[in-house]
């Protein structure tokens, strides 16, 4: 991981600028998985998800994936919700993944 996330207090970020656009990046992924875990599905890499939903909503994994996308220009969410749906499905629905 790049960073290790928990409390915040960010402060002199102003509208627009890539520190703002981190954390209101994180707060709207966090909102996402949490309130609407199907959504995984909708995700590049995703499309196989079925329910049950994991949809890691978890600040770390999140982060991460937010400064890889931040870095790289292009959505990433691997790590933070890509893989733990993958890790999710094969411990606790197998026969999810066979399908």
């Amino acid at each position: 991981p790049f960073a290790n996330a928990g409390v915040f207090y960010v402060q002199n970020a102003a509208a627009g600028d890539a520190a703002a656009w981190v954390v209101e990046e994180l707060s709207r992924r966090i909102q996402r998985f949490t309130y609407h875990p199907e959504s995984v599905a909708q995700l590049a890499h995703s499309s196989w998800a079925r329910p049950p939903f994991f949809a890691n909503a978890d600040d770390q994994a999140n982060l991460n994936d937010v400064l890889a996308s931040a870095l790289t220009g292009d959505e990433f969410f691997g790590a933070g919700v890509e893989m733990a749906e993958v890790r999710f499905k094969l411990r606790f629905a197998p026969a999810q993944c066979l399908r």
